[in-house]
């Protein structure tokens, strides 16, 4: 029976058929692109989070940023002792690097050194702001702005080679190993 105004039930059921082997045909490729684009953007934050710790550790090497001795027990360094937190010379800190095959860091580290996402604001940390002229201070509740979490830990080191009668150490280049947690 032909309607004039519309049309017949045959008609609209091929046309939901079609339309349903074309969403069973595409939904496949769209959840696969959007797949690739998250794997995309993983890469792009494992890539960004290694510059940062590169940038990070040459900083130390070349004595713009302080290194204090991070381990529990004390160490003799070119007649120096040093013990947990004290700040090492800017040579003593590359050569304890070097030969305890570097150190590890985390990614609050970095974030809070100001070398990767300053943007992030990790929960349990105080942020100042002004409010009606009034400088105040609160605690964040949950991560913001944050790609990479906050216990991702990075081992960073100093590759170098000992010269003039193996006295001295010099800088060939610098290693960062992406650890556990940075998913």
């Amino acid at each position: 029976m032909k309607n004039k105004n519309g049309f017949t039930l045959v008609e609209l059921l091929a046309v939901i058929s079609i339309l349903a082997i074309l969403i069973v045909a595409t939904v496949p490729t769209v959840l696969d692109i959007l797949g690739k684009s998250k794997q995309t953007l993983n890469e792009y934050d494992r890539e960004t989070l290694v510059d940062s710790a590169k940038y990070y550790i040459t900083d130390i090497d070349l004595g713009a940023k302080d290194f204090l001795y991070p381990d529990n027990n004390p160490t003799d360094i070119n007649g120096k002792t040093y013990t947990k937190g004290m700040k090492m010379t800017k040579y003593d800190a590359k050569v304890y690097i070097i030969e305890s095959k570097g150190f590890t860091i985390t990614a609050y580290d970095l974030v809070k050194g100001g070398y990767y996402d300053k943007n992030c604001k990790y929960a349990g940390e105080k942020v100042e702001y002004v409010e009606n002229g009034v400088k105040k201070t609160s605690v964040v509740a949950k991560d913001q702005n944050c790609h990479v979490p906050k216990n991702c830990k990075i081992k960073v080191g100093i590759k170098g080679k000992k010269v003039e009668n193996d006295t001295y150490y010099v800088t060939e280049d610098y290693t960062v190993e992406l650890l556990d947690g940075c998913e």
